[in-house]
């Protein structure tokens, strides 16, 4: 009994510890939260009608019933402001195209049961979509070739081979299968006989393909090896079509030509592609990428003189009416060049905008010359912008789509980017995230975000994922250091091939040089160090912790730890080890050995979280199991190790991005931040308990609701969104306060006052104004009308009739209880005490918005309305609202606050 009784007490102590922090965590709406940065919308696919004046484009955004992102398409016109959703379908569609004559919108949705990709097609004089292509393995991907005719890619139906595998369940994989090394093809679809004609018959996949404007010409790049991918033996054919004679030629035939990304001239006279380009003679996997043109009429190419060192940039090109735009590779900033044919060579022009460094240009339109494109910094939420390219400028610029509104509600950190000598005695460039409400002179904590790759790079971009969320951990009063280390991309060639032969060599003392040069500057705790990552980000998190204890946590996301064996279970295992280790662990034991953290796993005493996908084959999953099981045996480092059903290396499901979020948060708060206590699992945090506890932090004076001020007892004020809104309705009590001669009865203090003219609601705001010196109101009906709006959207029960009876009632139902209710109608008794029923949320603490009084508020003219129910609603949403009688009719108030006054 006793161990019981002492249970239930350590319950309620951890309980009591849980709602304090909780609310002192969510006092602030303009912190961030996990729903911030999982319920992001993101745009895409960017196409320009043939007239220019219209945009079709992707927004995604999350489904919780699919549980993952979906994208729709939208319609926005480039004249005015409209903007329309073209499908809603809840599986999402994708890669919206307009036809050359302007008339149809093809795209790409998985609308049955199969799963697979089909291509659909839109009317834009109106009407449902029509499904155009019914194949038993889907399309790839597809094109226009002329207002009649979509061209597009796709494998063969099954084999005869396939089905008996189906018909016998024999869902047996074999690796690297040559033999059954499936073609993809071209086909021609006539859009108005659903006609379908093959137009190649090639044996390998082709990846991509490019149509000339004419139509007549098709470049592709074709597959001929299942095992590429892993060991980069045997590349890719490119392939130029003639589709009036039916043609095929081979092109790029030069040494380790392997171009892709293929964009035609306007004009048709050639096209343009990506070439990888490398110091390596033998291996390529390491490259940086250039530009070639390929000239249609002499069947010759060249490269593109850039005349810039560090070569094309991540975010590629375009064409224009006179030359390609170019992203130029300039580390953690963009570069944009135009170049243009003189002669035999190009000319170089850079854009000439004072934010032209932070553009990144997403579509070029027909004409040459409208483009959308992108501005943003890694302070500023992307905007997506159009304007005419005049020159070296783009002009008439304008904001088109503004996406994720509740950004501008938030916190942004404050970005800066960062210089620091290296691991070579070079300049590493990095980019520092502040915390929020930065104050000078204080040491914060630092978190360390590692990108992956290596090849990967942080820019001056903004971007928030559930891998690497910067205003999350900003909010909580942590620096956040990302480091573009040796080997990583947007450096040009020298810089990416730096780690050849020297892996962990560099980009260790890349890292660790930039936290001491942070130290120095006076910025960081030198004892409050994190470091976290995913893939790549997470082999250097963890070998940062093998080889100093100066971590006090580490998040490694799908990291490998043990590159003997990842060699063969990694799917591009002998392309990537052969380059950055000099060739197999047969050739190179010794090396492969010193390079694995595992054989020196012994050091680590950093508390360590680690994450795989169950389907992971980048960085393989037995990773994660010989990692975890290092640490758990040696019992030096606490360590959890989270496993995702059916994720491979990023994690896709919604369910699993909030999960692996929320350990990390759980891991940070306990090693890092050091303020959480152990959750107890038995404890619902919506239960009826929960909110009996939270409400023992409620401000209460002899058992009254509210705070006592010069003696008198005022109401309590708590942050929602913008407002500062009082908690509960204005109680007799408090009421009582403002007017004597208003009567309390014994034990209705904590009760709703009620009987409240709109005269009286007023009166009171004012005469706490200028009791309090803060200016008090009224709710306004424009801050009302979404409030009510989003409680009616949720499953809360307020006090209304359908509390009292039970359920919700029919009009019929309720003339019928009618003589019973009307006694306790009268006399104010179906009142509860302020607080009875449910609050808005777990974490809004509001209580009582839309029950038990309905509340007066400042309608637009100045004029009093009530609104909201009451203990008397029935909450038939066919009958007009009816303002419930006057012993029903109460209010609440908002504390309004100067802007410094929310900063605080």
């Amino acid at each position: 009994m006793k161990k019981s009784i002492f249970s239930l007490v350590l319950i309620l102590v951890w309980v009591i510890s849980w709602v304090n922090t909780a609310d002192a965590t969510t006092i602030d709406p303009k912190n961030w939260t996990i729903d911030d940065v999982l319920h992001q919308e993101s745009a895409g696919n960017f196409e320009i009608s043939p007239d220019g004046k219209w945009l079709v484009w992707t927004k995604t955004s999350p489904s919780q019933e699919l549980d993952k992102n979906i994208s729709q398409i939208m319609l926005s016109s480039l004249t005015d402001s409209f903007e329309i959703q073209l499908t809603r379908e809840k599986s999402g569609s994708y890669s919206p195209r307009w036809s050359p004559d302007g008339k149809y919108i093809a795209f790409m949705a998985a609308r049955d049961s199969s799963k697979v990709a089909q291509i659909w097609l839109l009317n834009t004089r109106g009407g449902e979509p029509v499904q155009l292509t019914t194949l038993e393995n889907g399309v790839n991907t597809f094109s226009w070739q002329n207002s009649q005719n979509i061209i597009f890619s796709a494998r063969e139906n099954r084999t005869l081979y396939e089905k008996q595998l189906k018909k016998k369940k024999d869902d047996t994989i074999v690796v690297g299968d040559e033999t059954h090394f499936r073609a993809v093809r071209l086909f021609k679809l006539d859009i108005k006989s659903k006609k379908i004609q093959r137009l190649t018959s090639n044996s390998g996949k082709i990846s991509e393909f490019a149509i000339s404007p004419d139509g007549h010409w098709v470049v592709t790049n074709e597959d001929q090896s299942a095992h590429y991918e892993y060991d980069h033996k045997i590349p890719p054919q490119q392939f130029l079509y003639n589709l009036t004679n039916n043609i095929r030629e081979e092109i790029f035939i030069g040494k380790k030509m392997k171009p892709s990304g293929f964009i035609w001239s306007l004009d048709g006279a050639g096209f343009f592609g990506e070439q990888p380009l490398s110091s390596d003679p033998v291996d390529d996997y390491v490259n940086v990428s250039t530009l070639y043109y390929f000239d249609l009429k002499t069947k010759k190419y060249r490269p593109v003189s850039l005349n810039w060192e560090k070569q094309l940039g991540m975010f590629g090109y375009q064409v224009t009416n006179d030359g390609i735009l170019v992203s130029l590779a300039n580390g953690a900033k963009n570069k944009l060049a135009f170049y243009r044919k003189q002669y035999q060579t190009w000319g170089r022009q850079f854009l000439d905008d004072k934010d032209a460094d932070n553009f990144v240009i997403r579509k070029i339109a027909k004409d040459g010359k409208t483009v959308i494109f992108g501005y943003s910094t890694a302070s500023h939420p992307e905007e997506i912008k159009l304007g005419q390219l005049e020159g070296n400028k783009i002009i008439n610029q304008k904001t088109i789509i503004k996406l994720n509104p509740n950004f501008r509600k938030k916190y942004l950190a404050q970005s800066e980017i960062l210089t620091w000598k290296g691991g070579k005695g070079e300049r590493v460039e990095g980019i520092l995230y502040y915390p929020h409400l930065f104050q000078k002179g204080k040491k914060y904590p630092l978190m360390l975000s590692i990108h992956g790759g290596p090849a990967g790079a942080d820019v001056d971009w903004f971007g928030e994922n559930w891998a690497d969320y910067a205003n999350l951990l900003a909010s909580k009063g942590t620096f956040i250091l990302k480091v573009n280390y040796h080997g990583s991309g947007n450096y040009g060639l020298k810089w990416v091939e730096s780690i050849k032969g020297h892996y962990y060599e560099y980009e260790i003392p890349d890292i660790f040089n930039g936290i001491d040069y942070l130290i120095k500057r006076g910025l960081v705790d030198a004892a409050q160090l994190g470091i976290m990552g995913w893939s790549n980000g997470a082999i250097l998190a963890i070998q940062s912790t093998v080889v100093s204890n100066r971590f006090k946590v580490c998040l490694a996301g799908a990291g490998d730890v043990n590159w003997t064996s990842d060699y063969g279970n990694c799917k591009f295992g002998a392309a990537f080890d052969n380059a950055y280790f000099g060739g197999p662990p047969w050739k190179k034991l010794q090396n492969y050995i010193e390079k694995s953290p595992l054989f020196k796993v012994e050091k680590v005493t950093t508390p360590t979280l680690i994450c795989f996908g169950t389907e992971d084959t980048s960085v393989p999953t037995s990773q994660g199991w010989e990692y975890y099981r290092a640490l758990q045996q040696i019992g030096k480092a606490p360590v959890r190790f989270l496993l995702f059903p059916g994720a491979e290396h990023g994690l896709r499901r919604l369910s699993h991005q909030r999960r692996k979020m929320e350990e990390d948060i759980k891991w940070l708060d306990k090693y890092f931040f050091q303020k959480s206590e152990e959750e107890n699992e038995a404890f619902n945090k919506s239960s009826p308990l929960a909110l009996a506890l939270k409400k023992l932090t409620f401000s209460k004076v002899l058992g009254r609701y509210g705070i006592l001020f010069k003696g008198k007892l005022i109401p309590e004020t708590v942050r929602w969104d913008s407002l500062k809104i009082g908690r509960f309705e204005i109680t007799r009590a408090q009421f009582h306060e403002f007017q004597p001669d208003y009567l309390v009865k014994a034990g209705s203090e904590n009760f709703p006052a009620n009987e409240i003219t709109f005269e009286q609601a007023q009166g009171y705001c004012a005469w706490l104004s200028e009791m309090t010196g803060q200016k008090y109101r009224l709710l306004r009906e424009s801050e009302m009308t979404p409030i009510l709006a989003r409680i009616r959207a949720s499953s809360i029960e307020e006090n209304t009739l359908a509390y009292w009876a039970g359920y919700h009632l029919t009009p019929d139902e309720y003339e019928s209880l009618k003589p019973k209710f009307a006694e306790l109608e009268k006399s104010a008794l179906l009142l509860l005490e302020v607080g009875s029923r449910p609050p808005v949320s777990d974490e809004i603490l509001v209580f009582d918005l839309d029950g038990n009084v309905a509340e007066w508020c400042l309608a637009k003219d100045g004029k009093g309305r009530v609104l909201g129910n009451s203990a008397v609603s029935t909450l038939d949403s066919k009958t007009p609202y009816q303002q419930p009688a006057m012993p029903y009719t109460g209010f609440r108030i908002v504390l309004e606050e100067s802007y410094g006054q929310r900063e605080k």
